[in-house]
């Protein structure tokens, strides 16, 4: 068979990785004949049942992340249209440029002598709305008996407003139905798979039959060079090298939060854990934010710091002379206090250095980890901040504010039901407030030790865990399980499973969200069936000025 993996570009990024583990898990397979020298095809040969011939990306022109091994292993086609997209596009358009990227598809499938019945054309995050073209595409391929695996990422529906107006706009909708049948057409030859089991679940409850999703979680594996590496000496010299590098006193214990700080990862939240914790415990966050919207907020917090919380550090990814291993390995445990992830990378990874994770419990990721086995003693999923009456009601209606501010440019029906969740009556979770009140909530903890002190009283047992050396059985527990579900091994054999499924699946070439499987009438309720299992945190959708940056 052939595989043709499609994404709007191949940057670094979530996305991106993943493409390369499903790449190298084919070659090393022994799948792939190109890139693979000696090894060519393996034992099996060309023509068996699972068999693939060729792999081909198809992007824009942006892919700086693809590795060396990467590009050797497949063919690459560009195209122009396939990036995200450059300009508001009128609805009027949408019709003729989805056309022309299909057309300009199929004359480069038909170079490479593919046709449907031998190919499957692997499309990531489709429906996400940053190229409004390509649901579109997907209908029209379908119509034509193309096999299509839909690998759902990351949703529009999920606090991604500005994506989601795009849509409206681009297809000209007047009702969620509209956009529902648009971003997930239904065809016996088009496939869903999703990085989680909550999200197969929200996709069948909109109305895509269950037999055509699946859950594909992604591929696991420690960073490179840490096989060489033995644990105990390792972690000696990894420690002592971070305290020379960054300037720590000789005895200061190392935390990580190994990510680049956009905005969902809850940057004001990694402060306030690092007020918490011991006083010899310092915190480090790796990487700056791409991105002008996301910079600004990184800078913010960056500024903040060394006010009200001066043992985090920012940017310690970026030192030359200190390797991110070296940083993970030298870790107590690892940290992450983000509010949304499509899979939960970070809360796997560590296991396999054998390194404890701390983190914000969220329930649509960590729910697969624990019914794979895995003990998430030390997950929390609050961090309750005390205040008056007044106060709390004051929070309240600023995150009233800020939902309203993130989904205010869509009209009123496209809008997502939310609301603020249970909370106790003199408490509100952290997570919840603007960040401007975090920055607050922050200045006061550094300020005043009584408040300090409660702070610290409702969190008692988180405060415990950031003090709790590491649990070895459970990491010993963690570790293996990470190794048994989540290693490219398993995973391409389930991959390779789901594309043989989709070879063997019958066509038929009207590829709408009108389905006799009862979809219909669920249909319109995407938007809020997605958010119920996604709280809204004010974090996510705040745009600073460059002002106020």
């Amino acid at each position: 068979m052939n595989i043709v993996i499609l994404h709007c570009h191949f940057e670094r990024g979530g996305v991106t990785q993943v493409v390369e583990n499903h790449v190298r898990s084919l070659c090393e397979r022994g799948l792939c004949e190109r890139g693979l020298g000696e090894r060519g095809l393996g034992e099996r040969g060309l023509g068996e049942r699972g068999d693939v011939d060729r792999i081909v990306l198809v992007s824009g022109d942006r892919i700086s992340g693809l590795s060396s091994a990467t590009r050797e292993a497949v063919e690459h086609v560009v195209l122009p249209d396939f990036d995200y997209d450059a300009k508001p596009w009128k609805s009027d358009s949408l019709a003729e440029r989805s056309q022309r990227i299909c057309c300009s598809l199929l004359q480069q499938f038909e170079s490479r002598g593919m046709d449907p019945s031998d190919s499957i054309l692997h499309w990531h995050n489709h429906s996400l709305g940053k190229n409004t073209a390509a649901p579109e595409v997907i209908r029209l391929l379908a119509g034509k008996r193309w096999r299509l695996l839909l690998q759902i990422h990351d949703f529009a529906e999920d606090s991604r407003p500005e994506n989601y107006l795009r849509l409206i706009n681009a297809i000209d909708a007047d009702e969620p139905r509209s956009v529902d049948r648009y971003l997930y057409p239904l065809a016996p030859q088009i496939h869903y798979c999703t990085l989680t089991r909550a999200d197969a679940r929200a996709l069948g409850e909109i109305g895509i039959p269950k037999q055509r999703v699946s859950y594909l979680p992604n591929t696991v594996l420690a960073p490179a060079g840490d096989s060489a590496l033995p644990d105990g000496l390792s972690r000696d010299k990894s420690l002592a090298l971070v305290r020379q590098v960054l300037g720590l006193p000789s005895d200061a214990r190392w935390c990580l939060y190994p990510v680049r700080g956009i905005r969902r990862k809850n940057v004001g939240e990694f402060l306030l854990i690092s007020q918490l914790a011991p006083e010899d415990c310092y915190f480090g966050l790796t990487l700056c934010p791409a991105t002008p919207v996301e910079r600004r907020s990184y800078q913010r917090w960056k500024r903040v710091a060394p006010q009200f919380a001066s043992r985090a550090l920012f940017d310690v990814g970026q030192h030359a002379e200190l390797p991110f291993v070296n940083s993970l390995l030298a870790s107590e445990y690892v940290l992450s206090t983000s509010v949304a992830e499509g899979f939960g990378m970070a809360f796997l990874e560590p296991w396999l250095l054998r390194r404890e994770v701390i983190a914000r419990r969220l329930a649509n990721v960590a729910d697969d980890f624990v019914e794979s086995g895995m003990t998430l003693s030390k997950f929390y999923d609050s961090i309750a901040i005390p205040g008056t009456p007044d106060w709390l009601a004051r929070c309240h209606e600023q995150y009233a504010r800020s939902v309203e501010q993130a989904w205010g440019r869509l009209p009123e029906r496209f809008r997502p039901s939310l609301t603020l969740g249970p909370e106790g009556n003199d408490a509100i979770d952290f997570a919840r407030l603007v960040p401007s009140e975090q920055v607050r909530v922050l200045q006061r903890i550094s300020e005043d030790a009584s408040f300090r002190h409660q702070v610290l009283e409702r969190s008692s047992q988180l405060v415990t865990d950031l003090r709790t050396p590491m649990d070895p059985k459970a990491i010993e527990l963690n570790g293996k399980i990470v190794q048994e579900n989540y290693s490219p091994a398993v995973l391409s054999e389930r991959l390779i499973s789901l594309y043989q499924a989709l070879l063997d699946a019958p066509i038929d070439q009207d590829s709408s969200f009108d389905d006799p499987d009862d979809a219909g009438p669920r249909i319109g309720i995407a938007m809020d069936r997605i958010n119920r299992t996604r709280p809204f945190y004010p974090c996510r959708t705040e745009e600073l000025s460059s002002e106020r940056a």
